[in-house]
């Protein structure tokens, strides 16, 4: 719901409180779009880190905030709704961990990225690449 162009998060979550019956609550689901490793083994020239700095600049060039979500909790408050909580979850990309729950949830994250890499990478990433199409599917591969 976040950073999404044309959405205001504030206003949204006004309407839904004002819709609501007492004691009635909304959950807002969200991706962190910030690519880390727990090991610091992931550089800033890294391909794909680089790759979503561009990204989340030529998003901002249409007023999308890639990282709005973490204004959730003040938005919230701000509405009216009370005992406002915030989890945040480690989701890997890819199938590399042991865990078997957690390589199922990072392959479902990399299809999740892979289906939508094409219309990611048309022309917002040419805006914020300066113009340049750039070629991530070695990078991106199993």
């Amino acid at each position: 719901m976040s950073g999404r162009l044309g959405v205001d998060t504030g206003t949204t979550l006004t309407c839904r409180y004002r819709t609501l019956k007492p004691g009635g609550w909304i959950e807002l689901q969200d991706y962190r779009f910030i690519i880390t490793c727990d090991d610091d083994s992931m550089k800033e020239d890294d391909p794909v880190a680089e790759w979503l700095v561009n990204i989340k600049k030529a998003l901002a060039v249409f007023g999308v905030d890639l990282l709005a979500m973490g204004e959730n909790p003040g938005n919230s408050l701000a509405a009216g709704f009370v005992n406002v909580g915030e989890k945040s979850l480690k989701v890997p990309l890819g199938v590399w961990p042991r865990d078997q729950k957690m390589k199922t949830a990072g392959l479902y994250n990399r299809c999740i990225a892979l289906d939508g890499l094409q219309g990611i990478m048309s022309d917002p990433s040419r805006v914020g690449s300066g113009g340049r199409r750039r070629k991530l599917s070695s990078t991106w591969s199993a």
